[in-house]
């Protein structure tokens, strides 16, 4: 509903940042970042390009593009 409402008033929406596993991954993100695991971020891509949004801004640009173009 927030998507929706900000489009009918004619705005984008940007996420940032949805980036999501730091343990071992060495991607070099902060733990603020940091949803705890792949699957975990992998939820929230899906929900946020469902719903619309018009950027995501994420640390992980290859495998945010895979879940895109699957979506």
């Amino acid at each position: 509903s927030l998507v929706k409402r900000a489009h009918d008033q004619k705005l984008w929406v940007r996420f940032y940042t949805l980036v999501g596993f730091v343990g071992g991954d060495g991607d070099g993100l902060t733990e603020s970042y940091n949803f705890g695991n792949e699957s975990s971020v992998t939820l929230r891509w899906k929900a946020a390009i469902g719903a619309g949004v018009d950027f995501i801004a994420t640390d992980h640009a290859e495998r945010f593009d895979k879940v895109r173009r699957s979506h």
